[in-house]
Protein backbone atom coordinates (compact mmCIF):
# COMPACT_ATOMS: atom_id res chain seq x y z
CA UNK A 1 0.00 0.00 0.00
CA UNK A 2 2.80 2.40 0.84
CA UNK A 3 4.37 1.89 -2.58
CA UNK A 4 1.22 3.06 -4.34
CA UNK A 5 0.62 6.10 -2.14
CA UNK A 6 2.04 8.63 -4.65
CA UNK A 7 -0.26 7.25 -7.35
CA UNK A 8 -3.28 7.58 -5.07
CA UNK A 9 -2.27 11.14 -4.26
CA UNK A 10 -1.89 12.03 -7.94
CA UNK A 11 -5.28 10.55 -8.84
CA UNK A 12 -6.84 12.27 -5.83
CA UNK A 13 -5.52 15.67 -6.94
CA UNK A 14 -6.53 15.05 -10.56
CA UNK A 15 -10.01 14.10 -9.36
CA UNK A 16 -10.36 17.25 -7.28
CA UNK A 17 -9.22 19.41 -10.20
CA UNK A 18 -11.55 17.64 -12.64
CA UNK A 19 -14.48 18.03 -10.24
CA UNK A 20 -13.69 21.73 -9.80
CA UNK A 21 -13.60 22.27 -13.57
CA UNK A 22 -16.84 20.34 -14.01
CA UNK A 23 -18.60 22.47 -11.38
CA UNK A 24 -17.21 25.67 -12.89
CA UNK A 25 -18.41 24.78 -16.41
CA UNK A 26 -21.77 23.56 -15.10
CA UNK A 27 -22.53 26.82 -13.31
CA UNK A 28 -21.17 28.96 -16.17
CA UNK A 29 -23.48 27.15 -18.58
CA UNK A 30 -26.40 27.46 -16.17
CA UNK A 31 -25.77 31.21 -15.77
CA UNK A 32 -25.58 31.60 -19.57
CA UNK A 33 -28.86 29.74 -20.04
CA UNK A 34 -30.57 31.90 -17.39
CA UNK A 35 -29.44 35.13 -19.04
CA UNK A 36 -30.55 34.01 -22.50
CA UNK A 37 -33.95 33.00 -21.11
CA UNK A 38 -34.44 36.41 -19.53
CA UNK A 39 -33.64 38.10 -22.88
CA UNK A 40 -36.04 35.90 -24.82
CA UNK A 41 -39.27 37.00 -23.18
CA UNK A 42 -42.04 36.55 -25.68
CA UNK A 43 -43.90 39.72 -26.50
CA UNK A 44 -41.19 41.80 -24.88
CA UNK A 45 -40.81 44.04 -27.91
CA UNK A 46 -44.52 44.80 -27.99
CA UNK A 47 -44.49 45.65 -24.30
CA UNK A 48 -41.48 47.91 -24.83
CA UNK A 49 -43.25 49.70 -27.69
CA UNK A 50 -46.39 50.23 -25.60
CA UNK A 51 -44.32 51.55 -22.69
CA UNK A 52 -42.48 53.94 -25.04
CA UNK A 53 -45.81 55.24 -26.36
CA UNK A 54 -47.10 55.75 -22.83
CA UNK A 55 -43.96 57.58 -21.76
CA UNK A 56 -44.16 59.79 -24.85
CA UNK A 57 -47.84 60.60 -24.21
CA UNK A 58 -47.14 61.38 -20.55
CA UNK A 59 -44.24 63.67 -21.48
CA UNK A 60 -46.41 65.55 -24.00
CA UNK A 61 -49.19 65.87 -21.44
CA UNK A 62 -46.82 67.31 -18.83
CA UNK A 63 -45.40 69.77 -21.36
CA UNK A 64 -48.89 71.00 -22.23
CA UNK A 65 -49.73 71.41 -18.53
CA UNK A 66 -46.58 73.46 -17.89
CA UNK A 67 -47.29 75.86 -20.77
Amino acid sequence: MGDYLPYFAIFYVIGILAFGLFIRFYFARKRLMDTTKSHEIKGGEKVAEEMAKKIKDDAEKHRRERE
